[in-house]
């Protein structure tokens, strides 16, 4: 389990982060890049962790990508988390991280302060580092010291964090079938009365939470009705305090056992070849699925033939599928950013509770 990082000082979450101006330097040529708005297999952005998303796969082919990294905070914000007598621009320093987790590729961008909580510089990746998508995250930090006295309530050493946002997704490859086809194209969602469902099974669990029908060429994912309340926190449109924080821990609750099915189930439809050994891929959302999950199940194997080989092995192997299984647990959570949820939600208990304990008192 991740460590939860709570702050003995005032630390905002608030940062927001914009990519802009993309191009190729090597060719000078602009490379087209949507902005998608979120990684998401709902319609509801903060419902499951996941991240705004910016899709540059669909243009021409690129050797080198370049483009602006725009950061901003509220001056509300940063009166919250710097004490008067702090310079925002020479005693913080902005740091964007841009990751690949196909790659392990690592590195970090210094943005320059403009002003009045804003922040800008480029980045430049190029094609062969990089894989699937890249995960860009902004950090404040402090790079400078200042006296520590009691009941102070800023962070007061340097390389202190003391400022975080949410993480952007950059897909340079194949997207997830959620943002392939549009939002909602690939994962049908219907809220349904189980205990009056056409179906059997649904009729005799009407207990159940969900069911997912991972059929055809759009699986659907029934909600059971029942639970009034659960679609009124699931529906919910607040971005910050307690009542997000419960709506994207019910939101992650239900998420990950789903697409954990959905993968399972795409991997169990590849086929083998008894004679030739080679391997049938399927299309539509199963295919899709398969090409985004590969790489983190097999990060120590290049060649993607190889991936879809081993997969197609293992899946059809009981002992082979247990150790998929397994491990597909730690994909979807990576992919969902579960972590991220949970630590939100653990920082919202921790303030509601200190918020609580001071009225009390």
């Amino acid at each position: 389990m991740k460590a939860v990082a709570l702050y003995p000082y005032e630390v905002s979450e608030r940062l927001e982060l914009r990519l802009t101006d993309f191009d190729d330097p090597v060719t000078g040529d602009a490379v087209s890049v949507r902005l998608l708005g979120s990684a998401l297999p709902n319609e509801d952005s903060s419902a499951t962790g996941m991240t705004p998303a910016y899709d540059a796969t669909h243009g021409s082919p690129w050797r080198k990508l370049t483009f602006r990294l725009d950061v901003t905070l509220s001056a509300e914000e940063l009166k919250r988390i710097l004490p008067p007598t702090s310079d925002v621009g020479s005693d913080t320093s902005m740091l964007v991280q841009i990751t690949c987790p196909s790659t392990r590729y690592r590195h970090g961008v210094r943005l320059r302060h403009s002003g009045s909580g804003q922040w800008s510089g480029h980045a430049t990746v190029q094609r062969d580092d990089v894989r699937g998508s890249l995960t860009l995250r902004p950090q404040l930090v402090r790079v400078s010291s200042i006296p520590e006295v009691n009941d102070f309530p800023y962070a007061t050493r340097e390389g202190a964090l003391v400022a975080s946002g949410e993480s952007v997704a950059l897909y340079v490859d194949s997207l997830p079938p959620s943002l392939a086809s549009g939002i909602g194209a690939s994962l049908v969602m219907v809220w349904e009365d189980f205990s009056n469902s056409e179906d059997p099974w649904r009729r005799e669990h009407s207990d159940d939470v969900y069911h997912l029908e991972p059929f055809g060429s759009e699986p659907r994912l029934l909600l059971n009705s029942r639970y009034g309340q659960l679609r009124e926190v699931l529906e919910s449109t607040a971005k910050r305090g307690r009542e997000a924080a419960l709506r994207d821990i019910f939101g992650v609750l239900v998420a990950q056992p789903v697409w954990l099915q959905l993968c399972m189930t795409a991997l169990t439809a590849l086929e083998v070849d008894d004679d030739s050994g080679s391997v049938s891929t399927p299309s539509g959302w199963r295919g899709d699925l398969i090409a985004m999950i590969l790489p983190r199940l097999y990060p120590e194997e290049p060649d993607a033939e190889e991936r879809t080989r081993r997969a197609a092995s293992e899946s059809h192997e009981p002992d082979g599928a247990a150790s998929l299984s397994s491990r597909l647990g730690t994909v979807v959570q990576g992919l969902m950013a579960s972590y991220k949820t949970v630590e939100l939600a653990l920082r919202t208990f921790e303030r509601v509770r200190d918020e609580e304990d001071n009225t009390d008192d």
